[in-house]
């Protein structure tokens, strides 16, 4: 059984690991999501991905940012469970989620993944949320 879970709502739908659900955050957001606009490329940053690790560790968001020393001003997170390829991936993303990935504000990200499960991270980058 497939899961997508964000901020408490929970989908189902299939199973089996994904080869790169970065690519497919940054795919969305150069080609433009849903009815938002195009939107630059979030970079990987090992620090997020130990925010994401965090997260699917059980942390919460606020307890994994400051555990991994990381200071956010905006940040989100996604969780996708029993995802099967990156089909899926950007099927789940593009149907419930193009608004939340496509901010422009969001620029530096993280990703966790174990088995079928991934969690993704991202948020403004540092010297951005001064302003």
């Amino acid at each position: 059984m497939q899961r997508l879970v964000i901020a408490g709502l929970l989908l189902t739908a299939g199973c089996a690991a994904v080869a790169a659900p970065f690519d497919v955050v940054n795919s969305l957001r150069l080609a433009g999501c849903g009815a938002e606009v195009a939107a630059a490329r979030v970079t990987r940053v090992a620090r997020l991905d130990e925010v994401a690790r965090r997260i699917a560790r059980g942390d919460g968001l606020a307890t994994a940012l400051e555990g991994a020393g990381y200071r956010a001003a905006s940040s989100t997170f996604m969780r996708l469970g029993g995802v099967r390829s990156d089909a899926s991936v950007e099927a789940m993303l593009r149907g419930h989620h193009c608004e939340r990935i496509s901010q422009p504000a969001y620029r530096e990200g993280g990703i966790a993944q174990r088995g079928d499960d991934i969690w993704i991270e991202i948020r403004r980058r540092r010297e951005d949320s001064a302003s």
